[in-house]
């Protein structure tokens, strides 16, 4: 839930629950001529059938849009207050088995920006993550661009991982979109990872009938790992 007081300040709220778990988010939203900053507290309470615990994360996010060249940026950090703190994720895996070793996030920062130019759209994402086992911080950096030409639409993209053992890995991703006809369209994505093969993916979705009544959607997908495949079809309708 989301309220703006007046032009300068808002409130939100929200709430996340299942079972033995829930998490409850609070804060508030301040817009300045130098971009928006917002402060958060989200408390969450997990009992994994052994005991309850309950701890607190807090978010500081700051925005900023530049009104003569379009630039978006965004930069956001986050941090637990101690060990008991779950996000969503993480309770699921504790409930799914309380004996698994589960990977606890201690503090991340996320970063986002993207720059219209002419038509198209360059954008960079980047974040990373610490956590209090004793593990390398994960961290992720995207740089892409889209564009059009003619009917057909197009997205080119990089991005760099590394993981917790300090593993690198890159992965490649050309996508395409184009309407056949002016009911269906074709999509088609092409993913080239480092470590784990490529990837390809075409769908084919639409809708039929003299009042669109009917709607259908066909998938394909090509997979290759270590040169073992796997290929897969399927479709869909209403």
């Amino acid at each position: 839930l989301q309220h703006g007081f007046n032009n300068l300040l808002s409130g939100y709220t929200g709430i996340n629950a299942m079972d033995d778990y829930s998490a409850l988010l609070l804060g508030s939203a301040l817009n300045t001529p130098w971009g928006a900053f917002s402060l958060d507290a989200t408390h969450s309470t997990l009992d994994d059938g052994k005991s309850t615990q309950q701890g607190t994360r807090y978010r500081a996010t700051y925005n900023k849009t530049l009104s003569q060249s379009g630039t978006q940026f965004s930069l956001s950090g986050s941090r637990s207050s101690d060990e008991s703190y779950f996000s969503p994720r993480e309770a699921m895996m504790v409930l799914d088995d309380p004996d698994t070793s589960t990977t606890h996030e201690q503090k991340r920062i996320d970063m986002s920006l993207n720059q219209p130019i002419n038509s198209g759209s360059l954008y960079l994402i980047g974040s990373k993550s610490w956590y209090w086992q004793e593990q390398e911080p994960q961290q992720s950096l995207q740089l892409g661009y889209s564009n059009s030409i003619g009917a057909v639409s197009y997205q080119l993209g990089v991005q760099q991982n590394q993981d917790s053992s300090g593993e690198d890995d890159r992965v490649y991703t050309l996508s395409l979109s184009m309407p056949l006809g002016n009911r269906s369209s074709l999509n088609m994505q092409l993913n080239h990872d480092q470590h784990n093969g490529d990837q390809m993916q075409g769908s084919l979705t639409g809708v039929a009938g003299e009042e669109s009544e009917l709607s259908y959607g066909i998938t394909a997908t090509r997979d290759t790992n270590n040169e073992q495949g796997l290929t897969s079809v399927g479709g869909n309708g209403s």
